[in-house]
């Protein structure tokens, strides 16, 4: 199927190293060996290229996250560390793909506040279970349910976004041990 060579050729180039918003179109009908038709026939452009590169990531990415903060069941730091070594396992597996889509939130405007308004509504989502588990008695009356959460989406993507440099994953479980144990006190306060 021509959508999937293009695909696949797209994360052949990116995996030369070469910055996406730096890859011609021509290079991947080349790569692909299909025409400018067919290109455009599955992406109007390189947005929707990166968007569909990216979409199984995405998911993959909030269905990791969302085993943590939509299940109260799981309201124990090693589960937190253990969904954050998973989705740093993601940055690492994907790190191209991850990077292109990371760059072009910082090169495309209307892409880059798509991903901003995605950003700030999971930091709202995990505001509301902060609030909830506030309601319950779980978390300290004291807590910013709204700054807890935008530390947590901002320290999360720092670290995603550092493991995807680095190539020694040595050292992940205990950084997302570290990352799950600075969330858990921002959030419970306690051990």
């Amino acid at each position: 199927m021509s959508e999937s060579r293009i695909l696949d050729a797209t994360s052949a180039i990116l995996a030369t190293g070469q910055h996406y918003a730096d890859i011609p179109v021509e290079r991947i009908l080349e790569v692909a060996d299909v025409s400018r038709s067919t290109f455009y026939q599955w992406f109007p452009d390189k947005r929707a290229l990166i968007l569909r590169l990216t979409g199984p990531l995405l998911e993959e990415f909030v269905a990791t996250a969302d085993r943590y903060w939509k299940e109260p069941s799981q309201a124990r730091p090693e589960a937190l560390a253990d969904v954050v070594v998973e989705l740093f396992a993601s940055a690492r597996r994907y790190r191209v793909i991850w990077r292109a889509y990371l760059e072009t939130t910082s090169t495309d405007t209307r892409f880059g506040d798509n991903f901003r308004r995605g950003l700030h509504s999971y930091t709202i989502g995990i505001a509301n279970r902060i609030r909830t588990e506030q309601a319950e008695g779980l978390i300290p009356a004291d807590v910013d349910p709204d700054q807890a959460s935008r530390f947590i989406v901002v320290a999360m993507q720092a670290g995603f976004s550092d493991v995807m440099q680095l190539d020694d994953d040595s050292h992940d479980r205990a950084f997302a041990e570290a990352m799950a144990r600075s969330f858990w006190l921002t959030m419970y306060g306690r051990n």
